[in-house]
């Protein structure tokens, strides 16, 4: 959560006053703002009981490491190294005509995925 009891400090008179760290500076400064908005900013971090975080669940979580290697093995997907710093090149050539249609962007392409085996569809609870 993003506001926890240890960073509230105040709940009165219809405003809500708590410490947060500030990402630029490092510094923990104080708030108070309305109860409203208050609510809203508590409310953003929750999320309903079906969803959950990818880094939490799923493939990409730290428990499934296996799971992960699996789906790359039956997908084909080798997993890449990374370059270490200051080893990367100069310039990615680019595929011309590839742009995003809303800011004209160059849109480079990562991967392509070419089925190896079928998959068998998982099907929800």
């Amino acid at each position: 959560m993003a506001i926890s009891n240890n960073r509230l400090l105040r709940l009165e008179a219809g405003r809500g006053t708590f410490e947060y760290q500030d990402s630029q500076t490092g510094a923990i400064p104080v708030r108070t703002v309305m109860a409203a908005a208050f609510i809203r900013r508590v409310l953003q971090h929750v999320r309903p009981d079906h969803v959950v975080k990818v880094r939490d669940a799923g493939l990409f979580g730290p428990g499934n490491r296996d799971a992960l290697h699996n789906a790359r093995a039956l997908l084909g997907v080798e997993r890449r190294n990374r370059l270490p710093q200051g080893h990367l090149p100069a310039a990615i050539p680019q595929e011309p005509g590839r742009r995003c249609p809303k800011c004209a962007s160059v849109m480079p392409l990562r991967d392509t995925l070419r089925p190896t085996a079928r998959v068998p569809r998982h099907r929800g609870p």
